[in-house]
């Protein structure tokens, strides 16, 4: 998420997990506190109540799933990511599309052996593997749904 967030936004962004959060809640005093839509009621509890955190969406993987069901031959599909989170979510995310005929790698950077990739037919990567997988044609897998970076903007330029 944060990648993502500083690739639109101009303004120092820093991230930290839930529980670094609760350990300490000093980094929430005069940020702007981003959560998936997923964890808002659990973020509430840990920051201010006058400067409530914002709830961000993802970006349906429907394309994404499309592009591996037309493929016409049994292929190799490589999801790439700095996150096992993410890895997990896109097994999820692809299963259907895959079914019996394709196989899906998952590859959680840093890559013992970048060669790995040469293998798959395509490569989807979320923001931060985009920048060193070195594929001809990675397919970028972005995080958050346009209306959410769209709301991130606005209440950054506005200082809501």
């Amino acid at each position: 998420l944060a990648e993502e967030i500083r690739g639109v936004l101009k303004c120092l962004v820093e991230s930290c997990s839930r529980d670094e959060l609760v350990a300490q809640p000093g980094f929430a005093i005069g940020a702007m506190v981003v959560t998936p839509r997923y964890a808002l009621s659990d973020v509430k509890l840990l920051v201010p109540k006058a400067r409530p955190p914002i709830a961000v969406t993802f970006c349906p993987a429907d394309e994404h799933v499309e592009q591996i069901r037309k493929l016409r031959q049994p292929s190799v599909i490589a999801v790439v990511s700095v996150s096992q989170a993410f890895l997990t979510a896109a097994r999820s995310l692809l299963a259907p599309a895959l079914g019996r005929v394709h196989t899906l790698a998952e590859h959680l950077l840093p890559l013992a052996n970048s060669r790995v990739l040469k293998a798959a037919d395509l490569v989807f990567c979320d923001s931060l593997a985009l920048k060193t997988v070195k594929t001809p044609a990675p397919i970028h897998y972005r995080l958050l749904a346009p209306e959410s970076v769209e709301y991130l903007a606005n209440a950054v330029k506005f200082g809501t």
